[in-house]
């Protein structure tokens, strides 16, 4: 009886050292994925750094501008096609819906 518990101590023992090593494991997993998210979000703020000095307010009310014109042309075309359903649509639609494109596109 004495090797059993004698047995039975080791073995609880070695048990505890393989579930902190396991415990550690996962701890350092933890910290290096930690540590590529910090780095990813370092380099996304450098990124998004870089583009806002690139453009100017001036710029951005520019492009705001532009995007509500185009969109309220579009608007005006899909009103347009919804008064005509049914009828074939004619060339002047068809450049301008192509215009349109290429426009927004830029």
């Amino acid at each position: 009886m004495f090797g059993y518990s004698l047995f039975q101590g080791v073995k609880n023992l070695g048990q505890d050292a393989v579930n902190a090593i396991d415990n550690y494991k996962e701890v350092v997993s933890s910290l290096n994925d930690s540590l590529q998210m910090a780095l990813q979000a370092n380099k996304t703020m450098s990124e998004t750094v870089s583009l806002l000095q690139a453009v100017s307010i001036d710029d951005l009310n520019t492009q705001a501008a532009s995007a509500l014109d185009l969109s309220q042309q579009m608007l005006k075309l899909v009103n347009s096609w919804n008064s005509t359903a049914g009828s074939e649509l004619s060339e002047n639609v068809l450049v301008y819906l192509v215009s349109f494109i290429i426009n927004s596109v830029h």
